[in-house]
């Protein structure tokens, strides 16, 4: 394949990363690293992990892993066998594609090729320890039975992935100042008045 090098730095950035995205979907069976990437497009890896971040919201290594995904499940769905459909999308085997499909879609490609026949699916529904209110640290701590551990629970609350779905940004400091939130301050504070904002709309 042709590379088409843009080695202006000038190059508006939205070129530079829509010919990053169809190089990694155009190679995608063969998996090129960070360095392949940077060496086709012409930019320093460092330099092309950062501007790819920043436009696409993902990685080079996680964009080109949902491609790898789409087209091993595609695979899949045409009757390969696993280890068929792992090899045809670059994997080097079906272990690779097991660790995939769990960590994005939380099934196994044996599963994925059944169409979930066999498959167990649970849900719950449990009320929020925030509330809809702002609460102190200390009063989740309180809440779980561990009133003294207001330090422990902050941190795990910092590490909260799914920070909207379990609304952690409600949790703060007792004196009401906001701060140490994971996804970054200015996300919590436009959290918190967007949900004000709601709550008014509907009083």
């Amino acid at each position: 394949m042709t590379a088409t090098i843009l080695t202006d730095q000038s190059e508006p950035q939205y070129v530079l990363i829509e010919a990053a995205m169809a190089y990694l979907a155009n190679m995608r069976t063969e998996q090129p690293s960070l360095e392949e990437l940077a060496a086709h497009i012409g930019y320093a890896p460092a330099h092309l992990q950062k501007v790819f971040t920043r436009w696409v919201g993902v990685s080079p290594k996680r964009f080109l892993s949902y491609l790898t995904l789409e087209y091993a499940k595609q695979r899949l769905a045409e009757a390969d066998s696993v280890l068929d459909a792992a090899l045809a999308a670059g994997l080097s085997g079906p272990s690779r594609l097991h660790d995939l499909l769990v960590a994005h879609e939380a099934i196994t490609p044996g599963d994925f090729k059944r169409r979930g026949e066999g498959v167990t699916m649970r849900w719950a529904w449990r009320p929020c320890a925030f509330g809809d209110a702002l609460v102190p640290y200390q009063w989740v701590a309180k809440a779980i039975g561990q009133p003294k551990a207001a330090r422990a629970v902050g941190a795990a609350i910092g590490r909260n992935p799914i920070s909207l779905l379990i609304p952690c940004h409600r949790a703060i400091l007792s004196s009401g100042y906001l701060r140490n939130y994971e996804w970054g301050l200015p996300r919590k504070m436009a959290m918190i008045g967007w949900e004000a904002a709601r709550r008014a709309e509907a009083a």
